[in-house]
């Protein structure tokens, strides 16, 4: 059973990932700054969000992905998550 729910784990990550790649496209100009505030190197972001990279460092998709959370309103600057 574990890796049934390795593979959930795995297909969420991927799906989240995907989210996040969609609404750096949209975002374009704001890599740069996204890159700063999540605190990781441009260059990182930018393999990230282009699909050259297609699994990040868990350290790396964590600090992408609540940097985008925080962005898109999911939580807020302490990160907590915000009830929906």
């Amino acid at each position: 059973m574990g890796d049934v729910d390795g593979l959930f784990e795995r297909n969420e990550v991927n799906n989240e990932l995907n989210n996040i790649r969609q609404w750096l496209a949209f975002n374009l100009g704001s890599w740069r700054d996204f890159a700063k505030c999540a605190n990781v190197p441009y260059s990182t972001l930018e393999r990230v969000a282009r699909g050259t990279t297609k699994n990040p460092r868990l350290a790396t998709y964590t600090k992408i992905r609540n940097e985008w959370m925080r962005r898109t309103g999911q939580i807020d600057d302490s990160n907590s998550v915000k009830e929906q």
